[in-house]
């Protein structure tokens, strides 16, 4: 009972984690309970195995972004990005009834750009945190949203949309 308690309480406080990065590279609200129900279900069975606790969020994360890619690949087909529920101070605003273009613009971007843009901007994530779960040097996570939010702003122009 004190097993299945600690890890239902694991689940609960990462689950909106794993779901944004599954949101990110796309599909439906099924494919993101899919993913994250395999995550979840990874991250337990090798559990045993992660030698630095203090990395776990990290670990799940590369995890989720495994999952993530592998089910995209056997699916054959790309929904884009929901738009995040949360945003963050740097994030580029926008009308409500421009919602839907935001969605498809993210939808645009290379994954490249998205996976560090949802972190940065649904996860409020700082960027040494960023670094860290891409497993990447902390310049090159600034330079990837820099240049994500540059994209997304060039694409909104295009379309007409205003980004603040």
């Amino acid at each position: 009972a004190g097993n299945e308690t600690a890890l239902r309480r694991l689940v609960e406080s990462h689950q909106h984690l794993v779901f944004a990065i599954a949101r990110q590279m796309g599909g439906t609200a099924s494919d993101h309970e899919d993913i994250a129900q395999e995550t979840f279900l990874r991250a337990i069975r090798g559990l045993p195995c992660l030698k630095d606790p203090s990395r776990f969020t990290a670990w799940l994360c590369g995890i989720a972004i495994n999952v993530s890619r592998e089910y995209r690949r056997r699916q054959w087909r790309f929904v884009p990005w929901e738009q995040a529920r949360h945003t963050h101070a740097e994030a580029p605003a926008v009308n409500s009834s421009d919602s839907a273009a935001l969605v498809e613009l993210m939808g645009r971007l290379p994954e490249k750009y998205r996976l560090p843009l949802t972190l940065r901007y649904t996860e409020g994530m700082s960027y040494s945190q960023m670094a860290t779960i891409l497993g990447i040097p902390e310049s090159t996570a600034r330079s990837l949203v820099h240049r994500g939010r540059a994209r997304l702003l060039a694409l909104a122009r295009r379309r007409g949309i205003t980004l603040a």
